[in-house]
């Protein structure tokens, strides 16, 4: 199994330093990483929703959440039958929001 911050720091171009901080997590991933990534970006964007609008603070963790929801379609590549799989993400990132 791996963490979130080692399934990061693997990617072709990793983020930044400073924004990778920001993502930065010892969660471990199961089979199924795209779904922790969901869960992360659901996680960050209702966090992001609590900071005053225009904040930094916002604005980051609004970032962090369109990073987690990319990472989770870049997971989702390895899955056995990809157009569900995105499918299945986008309508958790949409219900998830409402």
């Amino acid at each position: 199994m791996s963490t979130i911050s080692h399934w990061i720091d693997t990617r072709v171009t990793p983020p930044p330093p400073g924004f990778t901080r920001r993502l930065a997590s010892g969660r471990e991933m199961g089979d199924q990483a795209f779904g922790t990534f969901v869960e992360e970006a659901l996680a960050a964007l209702r966090t992001s929703l609590r900071e005053p609008s225009g904040s930094r603070e916002a604005a980051f963790g609004l970032l962090a959440a369109d990073a987690y929801a990319t990472y989770a379609c870049e997971a989702a590549a390895d899955a056995d039958q990809v157009d569900k799989v995105l499918r299945d993400i986008l309508s958790e990132v949409v219900n998830g929001i409402r």
